[in-house]
C-alpha cells in the first residue's frame, strides 16, 4: 500500500513537470501575433477652407505584429471607417506601423504612423484623398486561454488630407491571438 502511495507522488511530480514544461509561453506576448479589432465612435471630416460632417460609425482592423522582451510590440495594423451622416458617406482607411507597450500585466499604450486614403461620396458624386495617419491607444487585454486575448480600449485616429482633416475617436474591443 505504502508503495503505491509513493507510486502516486511521484507520479504526480512528474505531470506537474510536464504541465509545466509544456506550458513554457502560457500567456506569453513574445513571437508573432495577429488579432482582429472593432471600434465604434465618433468620425469627424473637416474641409480645410471651413465645413464638417461627423458622423457615429464603426471601424473594423486587423494586426500583425511580432512581441519581444520587455511587453514591446510591433505591428501593422490595416482598418477601415464606415460612417454616414446627412447623406454623405464617409470611408477612410489606413495603414499603420504600431508601436505597443504593455506598461504591467494587462495595461497597454499604443501608438503610430501610417498612410490614409478618405472618400466621401454624397448624391453620386465622390471624392477621394489621401494623405498621413496617426494613432494613439489604451486600454485593458486579458487572456481568456494561454495564447488567446481579449482586449478592451479607447483609440484616436487622425488622417491629414490634402484638402480634409479626418479624426476619429471610439472604443475598441478585439482578440489577439499569440
Amino acid at each position: 500500500m505504502m508503495k503505491r502511495a509513493w507510486m502516486g507522488v511521484i507520479l504526480a511530480g512528474v505531470l506537474a513537470g510536464a504541465g509545466h514544461a509544456f506550458m513554457d509561453g502560457y500567456q506569453d506576448r513574445k513571437g508573432v501575433y495577429f488579432g482582429f479589432d472593432a471600434a465604434g465612435g465618433n468620425g469627424k471630416a473637416e474641409a480645410n477652407g471651413g465645413g464638417d460632417t461627423s458622423a457615429l460609425g464603426v471601424m473594423p482592423s486587423a494586426r500583425l505584429g511580432i512581441g519581444s522582451e520587455g511587453d514591446l510590440g510591433v505591428d501593422l495594423e490595416g482598418g477601415v471607417f464606415f460612417g454616414s451622416d446627412d447623406g454623405v458617406d464617409q470611408t477612410h482607411t489606413g495603414v499603420y506601423a504600431n508601436v505597443q507597450k504593455f506598461l504591467n500585466k494587462n495595461i497597454y499604450v499604443r501608438g503610430g504612423l501610417g498612410f490614409a486614403l478618405g472618400r466621401w461620396e454624397s448624391t453620386g458624386v465622390s471624392e477621394t484623398d489621401n494623405g498621413l495617419g496617426f494613432q494613439a491607444g489604451f486600454g485593458v487585454e486579458t487572456f481568456l486561454s494561454a495564447e488567446n486575448a481579449l482586449r478592451l480600449g479607447a483609440v484616436y485616429r487622425a488622417h491629414n488630407y490634402d484638402d480634409f482633416d479626418f479624426t476619429f475617436m471610439g472604443l475598441v474591443a478585439g482578440l489577439t491571438f499569440y
